[in-house]
């Protein structure tokens, strides 16, 4: 009986040649790049209509004049639709300064990757710029790369293949790049992160949060996209709730050999393209001559570009630690963006209610009838994510008083606990 045909595979041909095909060789190990497609030479692939590869319209582009919008180099966004917002990144990789438990001047020099934020400062920043958009917008995300091709994933957005940001099945960006084209449908929390060689970029410090709030309510004196850190609202259920102070929790770890560029032990000697060797290659068995990244062992540990100090890991900087009123309502955004398992512990004195998982309300539109928000006292307090897991917690009417919450670094495999980061929540 003929095998079946999938509508990916018409026109490949049969055989041992099939391996020898771009649309075949773009799942293992070369990635076709954005201006393969608007390159004059015919060969798109088969990916496109030829309409796609020409310059996108610069009408109500404006803003992107100066740089480098309406070269011919930029890929066209199907089906491009009047913008709500735009954000615009480019990637930059230099040695930062990331501070140590404080804002007292104590700091580690770290090579980080990552992108700059176009509209705002040139300074590469850890954890990148949070990308923040109004339920309901249509959104356009420029990216233009630089050292070598990247994309950018928005996860957990469920946008149109073409606009997924994924180089393993569409392409990756060169040249002036893209504008991924998505609508800002559910409110919640969410992160972007490089999807090129995913495992060393988003180490590197390729990612940022990206959040979607609800409008507010009629009557408010707030205005969606509300500012980092407070006031604003959040969805629990199917209601707008205000809080005023947010504490945003980025949880990552560093394996310092990966940002390293030395010859004997660090990845980064081997290039951007670091451990992609074609999966139809013998496994070299020198990881000098091809690392594979299949050893992290992380020896730093940090909340939100803070690295604690494993010898007092209790972590007061103003970017993590949270202050509050008492009766404030307090919104925790809680980000696994590590490669361990973490326990966070929160007191139980701070009564904390889970509202929302992976982005998705609890109790909200499509999910009335299996979810709802529940007290972290039915879990013991305490909670577990893996890499890119996000949860959002509320605070309401917080005691007075000094809370120190713990997160736990757990081995994927074992479970054994590599490091430990401590932080604060006053209430005064």
């Amino acid at each position: 009986m003929p095998r079946e045909i999938i509508h990916r595979d018409v026109g490949l041909p049969a055989g041992d040649d099939v391996e020898n095909t771009d649309s075949f060789r773009q799942f293992g190990c070369d990635m076709p790049e954005s201006i393969d497609f608007v390159d004059d030479d015919e060969d798109v692939r088969g990916l496109f209509r030829p309409g796609f590869k020409f310059r996108h319209d610069l009408d109500g582009e404006d803003d992107l004049e100066g740089y480098g919008w309406g070269d011919p180099t930029v890929l066209r966004t199907p089906d491009v639709k009047p913008r709500d917002r735009l954000f615009l990144r480019e990637m930059d990789h230099r040695d930062i300064f990331i501070p140590i438990n404080d804002d007292s001047g104590r700091r580690e020099e770290i090579e980080i990757w990552g992108f700059t934020d176009y509209f705002g400062s040139d300074e590469l920043e850890f954890p990148n710029p949070t990308m923040r958009a109004v339920q309901g917008e249509l959104i356009h995300s420029y990216h233009r790369p630089s050292h070598g091709p990247h994309t950018i994933h928005h996860h957990g957005i469920g946008a149109s293949p073409i606009n997924d940001g994924v180089g393993h099945i569409t392409f990756e960006l060169e040249g002036d790049g893209y504008i991924y084209q998505f609508r800002a449908k559910d409110p919640g929390t969410y992160i972007y992160h490089c999807h090129r060689n995913t495992v060393l970029h988003f180490e590197l410090g390729m990612y940022g949060l990206l959040i979607i709030d609800p409008p507010a309510p009629p009557g408010s004196n707030l205005t969606a996209p509300y500012a980092d850190g407070g006031p604003g609202y959040v969805m629990r259920r199917s209601d707008p709730v205000r809080y005023d102070v947010e504490g945003l929790w980025v949880l990552d770890d560093f394996d310092l050999r990966w940002h390293d560029d030395r010859a004997d032990d660090g990845v980064l000697n081997h290039g951007h393209g670091a451990g992609i060797e074609c999966p139809f290659e013998p496994w070299h068995p020198d990881p000098e001559e091809n690392p594979h990244l299949h050893r992290f062992e992380p020896n730093r540990f940090l909340i939100t570009g803070v690295i604690a100090d494993q010898r007092d890991p209790l972590i007061t900087h103003p970017k993590v630690a949270v202050d509050a009123r008492v009766g404030d309502t307090v919104l925790l955004r809680v980000v696994n963006a590590s490669y361990t398992r973490t326990k966070i512990t929160l007191p139980s004195a701070l009564n904390a209610e889970v509202i929302s998982m992976d982005g998705k309300v609890l109790g909200g539109e499509g999910h009335t009838s299996y979810a709802y928000p529940f007290s972290l006292s039915e879990m013991g307090d305490s909670f577990e994510l893996t890499t890119a897991q996000r949860w959002d917690l509320l605070l309401h009417d917080a005691p007075a008083g000094t809370w120190e919450v713990e997160v736990e670094y757990r081995h994927w495999i074992s479970g054994k606990v590599l490091g430990v980061a401590r932080t604060l929540v006053t209430v005064t």
